[in-house]
């Protein structure tokens, strides 16, 4: 490195650097020098470094002579390049206080720039609002000056401006203006309301609205062939559109007051000005009637206000279908029925009707259970009559309100308990409604008592199947629910009074058999299901019910049903709602049914011991029948006679007395204890000689099959130990030898090395009912196997 060059080079820069004095020209290049001087301050201690090394290693350099002098000549610009360094150091710092001072008074301009920008900007705003002041106040008096000049269409423009003025200002922070604007809109909305509220009566009062009779309609409705109707039409269309254009947008428009029993009403709408305009002189009407001191406000009698309502519903359908509703879809109202909407406002005056009067009666059971019915009724004929949909807000969200539906459950259930006992305690509670040509008809034998009470079930599920909250309807079937148990409890003490074979205690037993009929029928509906699946959402078994269900109500009682079940979820579904008092009352009547069983069969039980006692010898002494003529000639034994024709008469009472299938089990249950009686009363108990077994069959295949066969096409089904025990009986004497001999020696023989097996041994003799040792036994009833054994 060439270093008188490169002293050069460097003092040319710290002079260049040193005689710069312009201001504007350091401020410029402050940071450019700042980074060089940076930059050139290293390279220098780098260069320095490298001296220091160099005249510490003297040898590195070439020879000793020429190191001293070159050490002088670097020790002399070292000093030099030091003094140099300090400059550009001082220079360096009076470089970087001129540029702070410079970057402070700039500071200083640009906050007061900021500050009259900002004054600028607000002076901008107040232009702006004030332009906005103008132009309503402009607007308004464009608007003003078209209702004085009746031009509804200019006015409705004027008011469409300002209102989309509002949209544009909207996410303003201008509250002032925002409001001032949102109170003048509503200002000219409820001024171009009111001068259309006139129009329309005006052509309303052309056509005789409203129709205060059933037949109104019929006169009001123009004729075809006249131009009133296209006149009317298009007046009524201009008037719908015009009150369509001035709707308040939403977050404009006030909400109306209403009670807080019909505002609490899921998804309730007010009706559409239209409809509103429409409906506003009926309901003058209706306040002139039944409000305040007239004869017709009679809170006795809600009868009179919901049939005015009716009739004005009927009255007015055929002019909203045929005129109202064509304007209202060329007005633009598209998404509107007018029918429901006008239903939903009759119903709306209803609502406010039932709440000013159900306070005054709540408390009296019979007015409040009449109004409750008359509420239903109208319900109903609105739904039914006039096809209002179910799901629209009805009078009865008015009942559903916590404290009145309460009371209304309360009242309901003790009716209905009175009603048990005029029905449980009637003469006639055990006797059939019905002659007796349709008594043989009737399949469930249902006597007075069961029907009345399934009817009180059926009106009570009439009653609430419509309420338009699950909760309700999941209260409603837990009172049916304690009902039930109730009536199950009456029948179980009313069966002991009557004794097992007495026409009460079958009509007690054929009354159970009906209700659980008809709960299993329930359980099937699409209504019932859909309230088990309501239960299961709310995670409410049976038991749960009575418990948690007030809770609910009280909390929330605007659960609805579902609209509509997944097939998964409906298999899903373990129990049904009536599953806890099916198997109540099914207990019942099996209990009831065995007594009955046992009865008959207790009876049977000493009739065939007397049976028995009395054909010992007979069975014992009768010689061997050798020709056909002697079997013929077999007749029914005397002593079979008294069982067997007490088996026939109880069979026939419970055939005539009992339900088709309750008798199915009864005589079932009875026969097949027969079997086994007389197998082990008789068969076992006697001996048989080959003429008393002839007679023994006799009697049985010839005369108590056919009694049995009367219900059956294969009696000997059910006297299986009886049938095959006169099989093994009446066997050829080698036969019997030789199955009893296999018997013995599978039974009872211990030297057997191959066994047979008794089971299939008797199996092959088609003998299945009896086991080996019961086979055995008959075979040892045999006198002749005695004498040949």
């Amino acid at each position: 490195m060439d270093v008188k060059i490169k002293n050069q080079t460097i003092a040319e820069f710290l002079n260049s650097l040193l005689d710069v004095n312009s201001n504007d020209h350091l401020i410029n290049t402050a940071k450019v020098s700042l980074n060089t001087c940076e930059g050139l301050a290293n390279s220098l201690k780098v260069y320095k470094n490298t001296l220091e090394d160099s005249a510490d290693n003297p040898e590195k350099n070439g020879e000793a002579t020429k190191a001293s002098g070159e050490r002088k000549r670097e020790e002399f610009s070292e000093e030099k390049l030091k003094d140099q360094l300090e400059q550009i150091e001082t220079s360096m710092s009076s470089l970087a206080r001129d540029v702070t001072s410079h970057m402070e008074s700039e500071d200083t301009s640009l906050t007061k720039l900021e500050t009259l920008v900002t004054k600028c900007v607000q002076i901008e705003s107040c232009q702006s609002y004030l332009r906005c002041i103008d132009h309503i106040e402009h607007l308004s008096c464009s608007l003003q000056s078209a209702i004085l000049v009746d031009s509804n269409v200019k006015a409705i423009d004027c008011y469409q401006e300002m209102v989309s003025l509002f949209e544009k200002l909207r996410g303003s922070t201008c509250k002032n203006l925002l409001e001032y604007l949102k109170n003048t809109i509503r200002f000219w909305s409820a001024t171009l309301k009111e001068r259309l509220n006139k129009e329309l009566s005006s052509v309303m009062k052309s056509m005789e609205w409203p129709f205060v009779a059933a037949l109104s309609s019929q006169k009001a409705k123009p004729s075809a062939t006249s131009s009133e109707p296209a006149a009317i039409k298009s007046n009524l269309t201009r008037i719908f559109h015009q009150l369509l254009s001035i709707r308040l947008p939403s977050d404009i428009a006030e909400q109306v007051l209403l009670h807080p029993m019909i505002a609490s009403i899921p998804n309730y709408k007010q009706p559409i000005e239209p409809i509103a305009m429409l409906v506003e002189p009926l309901k003058k009407r209706f306040q002139y009637h039944f409000y305040g001191n007239k004869p017709t406000n009679n809170i006795e009698k809600p009868e009179w206000f919901f049939t005015q309502l009716l009739t004005w519903a009927k009255a007015h359908a055929d002019c909203i279908t045929t005129v109202i509703q064509p304007a209202l879809w060329d007005a633009g109202y598209d998404f509107v029925n007018g029918h429901i909407e006008f239903l939903r406002s009759l119903h709306t005056i209803a609502m406010e009707k039932l709440i000013t009067c159900v306070p005054d009666i709540m408390y009296d059971e019979h007015l409040y259970s009449h109004l409750i019915r008359e509420t239903l009724s109208f319900h109903s004929d609105m739904c039914t009559a006039h096809d209002y949909p179910p799901d629209e807000p009805t009078c009865l969200h008015i009942l559903t309100a916590e404290e009145t539906f309460k009371k209304w459950i309360i009242i309901e259930k003790k009716f209905a308990q009175e009603k048990m006992d005029t029905i449980t305690s009637s003469s006639t509670a055990w006797t059939s409604q019905f002659n007796a040509e349709l008594e043989d008809d009737d399949q469930f034998k249902a006597v007075e008592c069961a029907e009345s009470f399934i009817t009180l079930l059926t009106t009570i599920t009439e009653r609430y199947e419509h309420l338009p909250y699950a909760v309700c309807q999941l209260m409603f079937v837990c009172m049916k629910q304690e009902l039930l148990e109730d009536f199950r409890v009456r029948l179980v003490q009313l069966r002991k009074e009557f004794s097992t074979t007495s026409a009460p205690y079958l009509a007690i037993l054929n009354t159970s058999r009906y209700i659980v009929s008809f709960l299993k029928e329930w359980t099937e509906r699409p209504f019932f299901i859909k309230l088990q699946y309501q239960a299961r959402l709310l995670s409410l078994d049976n038991s749960q019910l009575s418990t948690l269900l007030p809770t609910l109500l009280s909390r929330d009682a605007s659960y609805q049903l579902p609209s509509s079940i997944d097939v998964d979820d409906i298999e899903d579904l373990e129990c049904t709602l009536f599953n806890t008092s099916i198997a109540n009352i099914s207990s019942l009547e099996d209990e009831m049914l065995k007594s009955l069983a046992h009865h008959v069969t207790t009876d049977l039980k000493a009739k065939l011991r007397t049976y028995a006692d009395n054909s010992q010898s007979m069975w014992t002494a009768l010689s061997h029948l050798k020709h056909k003529e002697e079997q013929h000639m077999v007749t029914l034994s005397a002593t079979a006679c008294d069982f067997i024709i007490y088996l026939e008469s109880s069979l026939v009472l419970g055939f005539e007395a009992l339900q088709q299938q309750l008798f199915t089990q009864f005589w079932q249950q009875v026969v097949q204890e027969l079997d086994r009686l007389i197998f082990h009363l008789v068969i076992a108990e006697n001996h048989f000689s080959e003429g008393g077994v002839v007679q023994f069959k006799f009697d049985m295949t010839r005369n108590l099959f056919p009694v049995v066969g009367r219900y059956t096409s294969k009696p000997e089904n059910f006297l299986k130990m009886v049938k095959e025990s006169c099989h093994l009986l009446s066997m050829q004497l080698g036969d019997a030898l030789l199955l009893k001999s296999a018997l013995a020696d599978s039974l009872h023989s211990l030297n057997s090395k191959t066994p047979q097996d008794p089971i299939a041994t008797i199996q092959e003799q088609n003998v299945f009912k009896l086991d080996p040792e019961e086979a055995e036994l008959v075979l040892s009833r045999r006198t002749d196997l005695l004498r040949n054994y």
